[in-house]
């Protein structure tokens, strides 16, 4: 059984892929690191803010379940216009 247990903010030190759309970030992204346990074996994975502003929109927040690149892929459109969200609060500086 697979469980969630932290997650936070992080500058990254060194590269690391969007665990929901599979772009890569290069050490210094400011990413959203999910951590936990499946069966024993702890894991660790890595979101960027168009994937965090995607999923916020989202009925449920089930981490667990999300497999690599679901969230732009299942609904790209979504994760298109979260994309322009979050380019529309760098261009204000509240993002």
């Amino acid at each position: 059984m697979q469980h969630c247990f932290e997650s936070h903010m992080v500058i990254t030190r060194k590269p690391h892929r969007c665990w929901g759309c599979g772009r890569r970030f290069w050490k210094g992204a400011h990413l959203e690191v999910v951590e936990g346990v499946n069966d024993g074996q702890f894991w660790r994975c890595y979101y960027c803010s168009i994937c965090r502003e995607t999923m916020s929109h989202w009925h449920w927040n089930d981490l667990e379940c999300i497999d690599y690149g679901d969230v732009k892929w299942n609904d790209e459109r979504a994760w298109e216009e979260a994309e322009q969200v979050v380019k529309e609060r760098r261009l204000k500086g509240s993002g």
